[in-house]
């Protein structure tokens, strides 16, 4: 089984729980859209169902110590979330279903502070999850699969 990931649509809400920077936790709350392709190996062959993939997740940021001459702020991340793969007609396998999966979130990542309201991110985010078999016997592998994340962005804070 393999699969990749297509990034579409994504919106990220963060909120600081302590504005000292070194040992300060924020919430992080991410919706997005993404493209996926799974790839089984099936008696028949080899079978793809390309799918969206709704992610909702929250995870917990904790700042890293480092020197004040640094001007980085590492983080790492931790947490939980949904992950709802729909075919959506895509697909040339019959009676494929749309399937919510439970997932563990964790990463790190640092911001690079520009100005006091703008930031450059760096970020790396995994996904563990049961890998979704759609509702089909054939495709269930009963495996865990793991959906790497990486990003970069920039940051406003207001």
């Amino acid at each position: 089984m393999r699969s990749g990931n297509v990034l579409l649509i994504q919106a990220v809400s963060s909120w600081d729980t302590a504005t000292d920077s070194i040992a300060g936790c924020r919430l992080k709350q991410i919706t997005d859209l993404t493209r996926n392709t799974q790839q089984f190996f099936v008696p028949a062959g080899f079978a793809s169902i390309r799918s969206d993939v709704h992610q909702t997740t929250g995870s917990l940021l904790v700042n890293l110590p480092h020197p004040a001459r640094l001007r980085l702020d590492p983080y790492v991340l931790a947490g939980a979330g949904a992950l709802t793969f729909n075919p959506g007609g895509n697909t040339l396998i019959a009676g494929a279903d749309t399937q919510t999966r439970a997932a563990f979130v964790y990463g790190g990542g640092a911001d690079f502070p520009l100005t006091h309201h703008f930031s450059l991110r760096a970020e790396y985010r995994g996904l563990v999850y049961k890998t979704p078999d759609f509702g089909l016997r054939a495709l269930n592998t009963d495996t865990v699969t793991h959906t790497a994340q990486p990003s970069a962005g920039i940051v406003f804070r207001f």
